[in-house]
This record gives structure tokens, sequence and C-alpha cells, in this order.
């Protein structure tokens, strides 16, 4: 754990530096225009259809998805009472900041018409912003995060089930920890299973990324209904940490979360319509586990 948290820390330094630096060198080079950020100011308002639009946003999403990955890992965390909250405010405004000022370097290098027909922004940009030896280094920059993510994956998501399984409401010794290393190991192995699965079944990254966004989409919605059931089935339960705005402010994400999740349903139904029968496919299991679980107390 130790080890994965090391790497992760690291990676996720150098990844962070690499974007700001990029950021502030992109404009000394003079190969872009400034014309290019034109609509930012000028607005685009009636450019995409609202739809059109909605689903544009599950990409923008994908980028910040993980920001609440730390309370997989609230309980192995020291001082999650002050650590916890800080974690997902301050891990959100990098996230932002750095979103913002990529996205700033992606406009200055290409216009926006020419920014819609290229697979990969950060390549394209940098080929313009420092010729084909910079659009070969970005592109093994993207590997190299991507190692990052991935081990970041590996040290966070077996916690879900892991958690589950300690509850009751998933098979049985996934919560196995190993005796050595104490990691989840059979979890693990499970999220690695599911993973290889949904390679071979959906082939292509935008399928995977429609499939993987439109499933957390749901998920988060869930999430947030909870928190009004909760407040109202527990009214009494110690809360550590305050809901600002509740009840509007989370009335909006799940309303912005469910525009989105319209978007991907109606443009990329069979991937939208796959994640969902995955997702109903586990009710029956959950009942059974939920079942097992009441007979036990």
């Amino acid at each position: 754990v130790r080890s994965g948290a090391l790497a992760n820390n690291i990676t996720g330094y150098l990844k962070v530096v690499a974007l700001l630096s990029l950021g502030v060198v992109a404009p000394l080079t003079g190969r872009g225009s400034l014309e290019n950020l034109r609509p930012l100011v000028e607005g685009i308002a009636g450019a995409a259809p609202p739809l059109a639009f909605a689903l544009a946003l599950s990409p923008v999403l994908f980028s910040f998805l993980g920001w609440n990955a730390s309370i997989y890992v609230a309980s192995e965390i020291r001082k999650p009472g002050r650590n916890l909250p800080l974690s997902l405010f301050v891990g959100l405004a990098i996230c932002t900041v750095v979103y913002l000022v990529m996205n700033l370097v992606y406009l200055y290098a290409l216009p926006v018409a020419e920014l819609g027909q290229v697979d990969n922004a950060g390549e394209a940009a940098a080929r313009v912003l420092f010729g084909s030896l910079g659009g070969a280094l970005v592109a093994g920059f993207v590997l190299a995060s991507i190692l990052g993510t991935l081990n970041a994956q590996v040290l966070l998501g077996p916690r879900i089930a892991y958690a589950m399984a300690l509850d009751g409401l998933f098979f049985v010794g996934v919560d196995r920890v190993h005796a050595g290393y104490r990691t989840p190991v059979v979890a693990i192995w499970v999220q690695a299973g599911v993973a290889i699965a949904l390679v071979l079944m959906l082939r292509t990254f935008p399928n995977a990324l429609d499939y993987t966004t439109f499933a957390i989409l749901l998920a988060t919605i869930a999430d947030t209904a909870a928190l009004y059931a909760l407040r109202r089935r527990q009214a009494d339960r110690p809360r550590p940490y305050r809901a600002w705005g509740y009840p509007w402010v989370p009335a909006l994400y799940i309303a912005a979360n469910l525009v989105i999740a319209w978007s991907l349903l109606w443009l990329r139904s069979r991937e939208s319509l796959i994640s969902l029968s995955v997702l109903l496919a586990g009710l029956p299991f959950y009942l059974l586990f939920r079942a097992r679980q009441r007979r036990r107390r």
C-alpha cells in the first residue's frame, strides 16, 4: 500500500508539473494565435444543439472522475476528519486549474473547428507548437500518464468491492487481505477480470469512455440521492462533514448528471444500454446478498 501510494504521488506530481509547464511554455513559442481564443470572449451560443453540448460534457466529466476517490480509502487515511475533505477540495481545485490551462493551450494552438476534427487534442496542439518531436513527446507523456492512472485505479478501485464484501453485500472471500502486503488481493483480481472483460467487449477507447461515464453518472446520481434518504431516515446520525448548500446544490448536481446521462443514452445508445444492463444484472445479486445479510442479523 505504501509503495503504491508513493508511486501514485510521484506520477501525480510529475503529471501536474508537466502539464502546467506546457501551459507556461506554449505562448512563448509564438506558433499559436490569440485569435483562436476569440470564441471564449464573444461566446459560441447556438453553435451546438443542447443535446450535443450535453454529450460533449461527457468526456469533460471523465477528465474529473476520481475527484472523490480518496473516500474509497478513508479508513486508511490519517486524520480523516481533516484530510478527507481537504483532499476532495484541493484535488478538485488542482484538476480545474490544470484542465482550464490545457484547454487554453489547445485553443491557442488550433481553432475550435480544427480541434473538433482531431482525435488527440494534446498531440495535435504539441505538433503545432513544438513540431513533430513535440507531438511524439506528448504521445509518450500520455502513455506515461495512463500508467500512473492505472496505478491509482489498482490502488483505489478494489476498495469498493472489498468494502462491499465486508458489509456482506458481495461474494464471500473478496474481503480477504494479503497476509504480507495488507492489500485486498482478491478484490484486485476481481477488478482485473472485469477490466479485461470490458476491453474485450467494448474494444475501442471511445466506447469504453461512454460505457464507463454512463455507469458512473448513474452511480453518482444514486450516491447523491442517498444523501436525502439518509437525512430523512437517520436524522440523528453523527455528521462530521457538512453538505454545503443542501438541499439545492446536491439537487443541481443530480439534475446536471441526469442531463448528461440522457444525452449519452440518446446519442450513444449501444454503450449506455450495455452499461445499464450490467448495472441491472447486479440487482438480483444485491437482493440476494441483502437477504443473506438480514438472516445473519
